[in-house]
Parts: C-alpha cells; sequence; structure tokens
C-alpha cells in the first residue's frame, strides 16, 4: 500500500496512507440500501431483449432457467459479487436447437442458444395403459416436463421445448436436442438494451464491448442525458474510453482470476459496475479487493500508474504480499476540471 507524509492543500496522485495527526469528527452516513446494476450479456438461453431482475440464484433458476456456473453468465457472476440486484438483459436470439422423432413429431427448443443442446426427449409406453405415451423433457440428468398422451397432437408446450406433429408417437430411450447456437450480438442489439434501459431503475450500467467507439460514444450521450437532462445520477462504466465526465467511469485494466480466466478491460466493466452500485454512500471503493482476483493483466511501475491515473483511468492492482488484487483508485473519467466542476468530481465517493 501507498504511503508516506500528508500536505495540506497538495493532494497525492495514489491513493495511500498518508499521516498528518488531527482531531477529526466523522459524521456516520447511514442511507438506503444501494446496489442494481443494468447489465446486456450474450446468454445461451432465455427470452432475448428483456430485462430479468435477479437478486438470488433461485431467481437465475426460475425466470432464466440457467445455472450459476453456465459459461454465458461470466459477467454476471463479476457484476454479483458485489451487486445486490442484476438487471439481466439479454442482448442475443441465437438459434434453438431441434430434433426430429421419427416421421411424427419435430421438437423445439424455446429460446435460441448452447443450453437447448442439452435438451432430450424420451418416449417411453405407459405402465397403466398400453395404448398411451409418457412424453419426458430432459435438461441435462433433470427432469423437466412429463406428459402422458396417445398421440402427438395431445402434446403442449412447457418451459423448454415447442412440440409439433400428428399422429402416433414412436419410442425412444432419449434423444437428444441438437444445433442450438448462441450467435453473436450486434450493435442494433446493444442500441435496443439501452432503449429498453432508460426506463429501468438503476445505480449503474456497464457496457461491455472492446472495440466499437461509435457505440462507446452513444452510452456516454445517453449517461449524459440520463444525468443531465432527467436528473438520474446514474454512473455508466466503459473500457478504454476517455469520457471525461464524472458519471462515466473508465475501466483499462483487468484481472486473473483463480481458475486462469482472463477478465479483460471490457468484461471487468461488469465487476465494477457491480462493485460502484453496491458500494453505500460514504464507501470508497480504492483499495477494495476484486473478489477471486489472482493478478492483473497488466502489472505498471509507479510512474505509469501515477500517469494513467492522471488520464482518469480505473486500474487494478497487484499485491504480491498476499497475492490479492485491489481497486487503486475510485475515480471516474473527469480529467478537465474547472470552478464548478473540481478535482473532487474525479471521485466516485464524491459524486
Amino acid at each position: 500500500m501507498n504511503g508516506g507524509t500528508f500536505t495540506p492543500g497538495k493532494e497525492k496522485d495514489r491513493a495511500g496512507i498518508y499521516f498528518n495527526f488531527k482531531t477529526t469528527a466523522e459524521e456516520r452516513v447511514s442511507v438506503g440500501d444501494r446496489g442494481t446494476v443494468a447489465l446486456p450479456v450474450v446468454m445461451s438461453w432465455g427470452e432475448p431483449k428483456t430485462f430479468v431482475s435477479i437478486s438470488s440464484i433461485e431467481d437465475l433458476n426460475k425466470k432464466v432457467g440457467l445455472n450459476i456456473d453456465d459459461p454465458s453468465l461470466l459477467l454476471f457472476r463479476e457484476a454479483k459479487k458485489n451487486a445486490q440486484t442484476v438487471l439481466l438483459y439479454r442482448l442475443n436470439t441465437g438459434a434453438p436447437a431441434k430434433a426430429q422423432i421419427g416421421e411424427t413429431l419435430s421438437v423445439t427448443a424455446k429460446y435460441g442458444g448452447e443450453k437447448g443442446n442439452d435438451i432430450s426427449i424420451r418416449i417411453s409406453e405407459n405402465v397403466l395403459d398400453s395404448k398411451k405415451f409418457d412424453v419426458t423433457t430432459f435438461v441435462g440428468t433433470d427432469e423437466a416436463d412429463r406428459q402422458t398422451v396417445k398421440t402427438a397432437e395431445e402434446l403442449t408446450s412447457n418451459a423448454y421445448v415447442a412440440f409439433q406433429g400428428e399422429g402416433a408417437l414412436e419410442l425412444t430411450a432419449g434423444t437428444k436436442l441438437e444445433g442450438g447456437e448462441n450467435g453473436t450480438a450486434s450493435v442494433a442489439d446493444y442500441t435496443a438494451f439501452l432503449d429498453a434501459a432508460e426506463t429501468e431503475y438503476f445505480n449503474t450500467i456497464a457496457l461491455p464491448v472492446a472495440d466499437n467507439e461509435q457505440l462507446k460514444a452513444t452510452f456516454a450521450a445517453f449517461i449524459k442525458r440520463l444525468r443531465d437532462k432527467q436528473g438520474q445520477k446514474v454512473q455508466g462504466v466503459v473500457a478504454d474510453y476517455a469520457g471525461d465526465y464524472e458519471g462515466i467511469i473508465n475501466v483499462t485494466g483487468g484481472v486473473v482470476l483463480e481458475d486462469g480466466t482472463e477478465i479483460t478491460p471490457e468484461k471487468a466493466t461488469a465487476w465494477v459496475a457491480g462493485a460502484s452500485a453496491g458500494a453505500t454512500f460514504n464507501q470508497s471503493l480504492t483499495f477494495v479487493e476484486y473478489e477471486g482476483a489472482v493478478d492483473v493483466l497488466d502489472r505498471l511501475d509507479e510512474d505509469q500508474v501515477i500517469e494513467r491515473l492522471k488520464k482518469g483511468e480505473f486500474l487494478f492492482t497487484f499485491d504480491a504480499r498476499d497475492q490479492s488484487v485491489s481497486v487503486e483508485k475510485d475515480i471516474n473519467s473527469l480529467t478537465s476540471f474547472t470552478a464548478d466542476k473540481n478535482k473532487k468530481f474525479s471521485k466516485n465517493k464524491f459524486i
């Protein structure tokens, strides 16, 4: 941790413990719970182009139909480490998995995405009535639905698949659906996300994209409109974008998780947005540890850190003493200071 002596009237470039012994009284401020972050994600399942409020694993299972360890939920997991609630928005539509069972029955996953490839259908003879069939839908090894019918026409859609067909059914020990794909998110999908977010309540919102400068500019304009025109003092979190605005946090550092997963700056926007949303009114993220991180993607020396902090960049620091990673300094992207907006406005706790 950085340290030294504190000189009144002269602010240090790097955060740390600087001593100037005085007797002070700090007023303790208590406010209501914060912690709602809006997050766009390319997912393997779920209704697209819709916000879903997720506050627990039970919410995730019930409202989205995914387990917490699903690979497509990496950004959600990072945001939820600190946020109370994640407004999860599925950007992609994807391609639904399908299966043909005999000549009479076709089965299509309810949503597009790779999760549909985990679905299988078993058709067996009913033990009480040999003229009927038990049609069972499995997700992995879990039974999700069972219907007892005589013909294909009697089958109804369930939470995972839709049935279509006529006539007699054919027995199968288990036919897997195939061809489910997540697809990708377009600029139009992200624009639709911002349009939908305008009517939602949140504290922070992340834009986890890497290279599209025009989209980042659109995002910054969206945040400025909410803050300056509508009075909604939200913050937007984006990667590698010098917004020069107190409502934009510019994440330029990334981390490495315990399992080796690399969280690049655009992915790290999810954690920063979640941590910023979850911070209390009188709490700074400076030196807050990044849970589950064991290293940073790029280790910087003293001069590099100071230079990048002056540019309004949100960085992570590796501490070799305990192999931990923490926030270097809780700042936003504001670097052009005026009489109305001095350097204090670059501190997220202040605003």
